[in-house]
This record gives C-alpha cells, structure tokens and sequence, in this order.
C-alpha cells in the first residue's frame, strides 16, 4: 500500500508545477522540496513512475500541471463514455484521418536498400515539393544544424546527415506539417508532445536497432503517432461529445484512445502490420522498441528540465533494458541534441 501511495505521489509532483521555457517548447515540471523516501523504495517508485508517463505527459501538455492531477475515475463520466463511443463507431477513421503521405513506401523502400545513393533518395524526394520544402527547412533549421553556410540541396542535405539522419528528419518532415495547427489554444499541447515523439523516436529507433535488431524506420514514423493521434481527437471533440470535457476527462479520453488512434494511422498509411499491433500493446520486439523509446523520452525531458538527476533516471530505464543498452542510447541522444 506504502508503495502504490508513493507512486502515485511522486507522479503527481512530477506534474504539479509548470514554469514558462523560451521558445515553443515551454513544459518545465518541478519537483515540491518533499522528504526524499529510503534509496531503493525511491528507485522502485521511480520504475512505477515511467509506467505512468504518458500520465504525466499528457497532463502536463493538457496546461494542466498547475493543478493536482486527478485520481482515476471509479466510473467513466458520460461525456467521456459518448466519445468513446462516436470514435469506435468511426468518428475518426478512413477519409477523417491524414492520408498517407504519398512518396512514403518508395522512401521506406529506398532506405531499407543498401545500394541507394544520395542522388537516388534526393530524386524521390523531390518528387514532392512539399515534402522537399520542409525537409530543407529542418535541415536548416537551428533545431538541426550549427553551420554557418545553409544546406542548398537535397542531395547535399542526404550526404551531410547521412542515412540515420536522413530517417530522424524525414520522419519529422512527413509528420509535423499534420501537426501544424491554427487553434492556438493546442499550440502548446503540440509543441510539448512533439518534443517527446521527437525524442522518442529517436530512442525506440535505437532500441530497434542495437536491442531488438529489427528496422527502425518503422519506429522513427510509428513513434510520431501517438502525439498526432491525441491532437487529432481534441481537434473532433466537439463533434465528438455535445458537453464540454474538463481537463480530467480529455486525460482520461486521450489515454484510453491515443494508440487506438495512432494504430489506425498507421494502417492507413500501410505501415508494417507489427507496428499497428505495438500501438495497439501487443507484446513483441516493436511493442518493447515503441514503449522503451517513450519512456527514455519522459526521463530524458525530466533530466532536462531539472525534475529528475540523470543517474536516476537512467537506473530506472534498466528495468526496461540492459545498462549498457540504456547508456548507449543515452549518449545517442545527447549526441543528437548536442548536434542539433
């Protein structure tokens, strides 16, 4: 009992304050100045607590962090219940969802081939001005580069960042202009989610690729999901329940609905089946790979802001895998921040 109590504790103070960051990325969570509880109840709790992140993260990107996050509801409220109802009955699905981005199955294709060239992928994706246009607005971007002359193109931008880097920005291309809002009222829920997809599909692609030995492509793309799924659902709440939800219940419908969402996608978009199946929570080495890399991303962004120490964090993450694999794909991160 002492330990669920403790688990729940440290999740909520994990969310309890938020505090202005500059730029769009603003979530800054800090810990209360609570009476630190025995060394190894503490790790322990800290093991829960990533169980819990997508919790913390989305109660935090809901601005709600100011306020105590709510216990789990004994009954499901109405308005939460109908709009579960309208979104397994189809209120998001076929024509409501984003289409597939169209140069997307040639790309995974031509990065999964060895004897692809820098011309070669250059050419596929300037086959779509739009996709072009962004991939070179990231790769310029003072998210990505520290050079002082610009990237001016395609094919100079395929051989700087090479093929890892290639997938780690294509991803972000296909995906972020479908996050691209003009309700400002979500401005900030997209910018904190997409600060973890981001993270964490570099993580899960990691993982796939030095743990499981699978492709990590599907993880780089699989990874962003999660964070559309949920902006998508609160773009169609109105449709979705005649009452207004307060903050607890978005949580509540956004927990019980954001891989369901996001597996949808996925299929919509012809993606690995395994990788709609992982959204969905069936165990596998994608399932493992998709899980690691949002938990890495929920610790990472708590070292990065102040909440959690890094040795901490990363002897929790060892619950989840190796220590050597946990400090490899840590320095990988670090490496592609420090680069970015």
């Amino acid at each position: 009992m002492a330990g669920t109590i403790l688990v729940l504790v440290l999740v909520a103070v994990l969310v309890c304050m938020r505090r202005q960051r500059p730029g769009p990325e603003r979530s800054r969570v800090v810990v209360n100045p609570l009476s630190a509880p025995p060394q190894q109840e503490q790790a322990q709790a800290l093991v829960a607590a990533l169980a819990q992140s997508d919790t913390a993260l989305l109660w935090s990107a809901l601005d709600s962090a100011d306020s105590p996050l709510p216990p789990p509801p004994v009954v499901e409220g109405p308005g939460v219940a109908q709009a579960r109802a309208r979104l397994q009955a189809g209120a998001l699905s076929g024509q409501a969802l984003p289409r597939r981005p169209q140069l997307l199955p040639q790309l995974m294709m031509a990065l999964n081939d060895p004897a692809s060239t820098a011309s070669k992928l250059a050419g596929i994706i300037g086959q779509d001005p739009v996709l072009a246009a962004t991939l070179m607005r990231i790769a310029n971007s003072a998210a990505h580069r520290r050079r002082l002359q610009p990237l001016e193109s395609l094919e100079r931008v395929v051989v700087k960042v090479g093929h890892e880097g290639l997938e780690r920005l294509l991803s972000s291309a296909l995906v972020q202009p479908v996050l691209a809002l003009e309700e400002r009222e979500l401005r900030g829920f997209a910018s904190i989610l997409w600060r973890h997809g981001r993270l964490a599909s570099a993580a899960a692609a990691d993982h796939a690729r030095i743990v499981e030995r699978i492709d990590p492509l599907p993880l780089q793309l699989g990874s962003l999901l999660p964070a559309l799924s949920c902006l998508l659902v609160l773009r169609a709440l109105p449709a979705l329940a005649d009452q207004p939800l307060d903050a607890g219940e978005r949580l509540q419908l956004l927990l019980a609905s954001q891989y369901r969402v996001a597996a949808e996608i996925s299929r919509r978009w012809e993606l690995p089946e395994t990788l709609a199946q992982a959204l969905e929570g069936t165990p596998g080495q994608t399932h493992g790979a998709l899980q690691f890399g949002r938990r890495m991303a929920w610790a990472w962004m708590q070292v990065e802001d102040g909440v959690l120490d890094q040795d901490q964090a990363r002897q929790a993450l060892s619950a989840l895998a190796s220590p050597h694999a946990v400090d490899w794909v840590w320095q990988r991160l670090r490496i592609i921040q420090d680069n970015s």
